[in-house]
């Protein structure tokens, strides 16, 4: 029963440090979109391909790393309330170097006015980039070979 109980707890935190990995990309996504001279590589403006990868890569990573669709969609929709959180911290940093000048009570409207687009965008991409990696993961785990049942595994 303990190990039942463990399990699911251990499912959870699971789910929300992936979860943390997907609002992490996201929240450079949007620092990215919104300040393209303060992060790598610096460029003028914003290139879409970059933010494409930036939340590509990391969606097929955690689906890759997720068990069930489940919890794939779970750490979809988590992963855009923490990359809004996050963003919001990271658009604060230049804020209080001095290198921007922004109020801090309006940067979560400024967050949003600018970046709601990238946000439907991310949580999007984070599904269906989490289904290519769990579909990925299913294939490749079919691929290799098993023991028969009926074989007495030694340990």
């Amino acid at each position: 029963m303990a190990a039942r109980a463990e399990g699911g707890w251990l499912r959870y935190v699971r789910g929300l440090a992936l979860s943390g990995v997907l609002g992490l990309s996201l929240a450079y996504a949007v620092f990215h979109s919104l300040y393209p001279m303060a992060t790598f590589p610096v460029e003028s403006d914003p290139s879409p391909l970059l933010l494409g990868l930036v939340l590509g890569i990391p969606s097929i990573l955690v689906g890759f790393a997720s068990t069930d669709i489940v919890p794939v969609i779970f750490e979809s929709f988590l992963a855009v309330a923490l990359g809004f959180v996050l963003s919001a911290v990271l658009v604060l940093s230049p804020v209080a170097m001095g290198l921007y000048t922004v109020a801090a009570d309006t940067v979560p409207g400024f967050i949003l006015h600018y970046t709601f687009v990238l946000f439907a965008l991310a949580l999007f991409v984070n599904l269906v980039g989490g289904l290519v990696g769990l579909a990925a993961r299913n294939y490749l785990l079919a691929r290799i070979p098993r023991p028969p049942s009926w074989v007495v595994q030694r340990k």
